[in-house]
């Protein structure tokens, strides 16, 4: 399923409404403890599921509150997992947000630098390509 969702630094969980649940399959077990939460706009009844969710090509599981009644059918991505994994740039005035994978320490990367003077390139032309990734420790 494909969704588009707010990001929302301010929602600690990530919400999907309760026609997407319905939507990926999901239903309420017997005797499900159902949650409240207080919102701006009221009280909301949600239960927490685990969902895989994939952005720009990187696959996680992130913890998401399925909301239970028909208020909204805003879907947020919160905090949780998310921030955790992303380096999020906001571009207001290109009305873009960026993605931008945190790395760990360690982590391999295999570069193909450019071929452009008949080499393999030096090491210029491989941390050019690393310009926009940043490291977490």
């Amino acid at each position: 399923m494909n969704a588009t969702m707010i990001v929302d630094s301010g929602a600690d969980f990530s919400i999907i409404s309760l026609k997407a649940g319905q939507d990926l399959g999901y239903a309420l077990a017997d005797g499900e403890h159902i949650s409240i939460c207080q919102t701006i706009g009221g009280t909301v009844e949600y239960v927490l599921r685990q969902i895989e969710m994939t952005i720009d090509g990187y696959n996680l599981m992130v913890p998401t509150a399925w909301i239970q009644n028909n208020t909204a059918d805003v879907m947020l991505l919160g905090r949780e997992v998310v921030f955790d994994k992303f380096n999020i740039e906001f571009r207001q005035a290109d009305e873009e947000i960026i993605f931008i994978p945190i790395l760990k320490k360690n982590t391999t990367i295999l570069l193909s630098p450019p071929l452009s003077k008949g080499g393999l390139g030096g090491v210029k032309d491989c941390c050019t390509i690393l310009e926009k990734w940043y490291y977490q420790t």
